[in-house]
């Protein structure tokens, strides 16, 4: 019998470390229990998690200053410039034939090659202002107030399925870490009873 009990303890521990991870999340709704109120620790902090949440993506992680450098660089202007390109050149122009049959009829490549560069020139020309209108728009996003309020519209079973897909194994070490410890102390407690025989 004595020498079960390290294994009666391993299981007291992970049962343990098995609610305590459970208790962050449940009861997912608070519960009146007479002597003292419960809910789980995710849910009663939901609102502050998702301020904390906020600061952290918007100082740490992703700030305005960054958002407009990767939109306003010149690899997005020459991926624009192409679009503008190949808009006019298989679209525009095409449109705008097919609307006057007339025009179809002289809109030989000859007559086309200039009329394509000049509106392709004309549109590329708009690039850096509209870059620079997106950019000032951007600048009014409150990153920490959307991140926030978004984290704060999950119910309570999606922050669960969030958190526990990215920390489901943490949780599982937390689980085997409880029965480790348990078995440990079980067997500590065995010997300590052995040698005071």
């Amino acid at each position: 019998m004595l020498y079960i009990l390290p294994f009666i303890s391993a299981a007291i521990g992970w049962v343990t470390n098995y609610i305590a991870v459970k208790m962050l999340f449940h009861p997912r709704e608070e519960r009146n229990l007479i002597l003292f109120k419960l809910q789980g620790i995710f849910p009663k902090r939901k609102a502050v998690l998702a301020d904390r949440l906020g600061e952290v993506v918007a100082k740490e992680l992703i700030s305005m200053p960054v958002l407009l450098e990767k939109v306003n660089n010149e690899n997005t202007k020459t991926e624009i410039k192409t679009m503008i390109q190949d808009y006019v050149d298989n679209r525009l122009i095409q449109a705008i034939t097919d609307s006057n049959p007339m025009l179809k009829m002289f809109a030989t490549e000859e007559v086309l090659a200039p009329i394509k560069l000049k509106i392709a020139e004309e549109l590329e020309n708009l690039i850096p202002i509209l870059l620079e209108k997106v950019g000032s728009k951007m600048e009014d996003i409150d990153i920490e107030a959307l991140v926030a309020e978004k984290v704060n519209q999950f119910s309570n079973e999606k922050l669960e399925a969030i958190l526990m897909g990215v920390m489901k194994k943490e949780f599982k070490f937390i689980e085997l870490a409880g029965a480790i410890l348990g078995f440990l102390i079980g067997l500590i407690q065995v010997i300590l009873l052995q040698f005071s025989n």
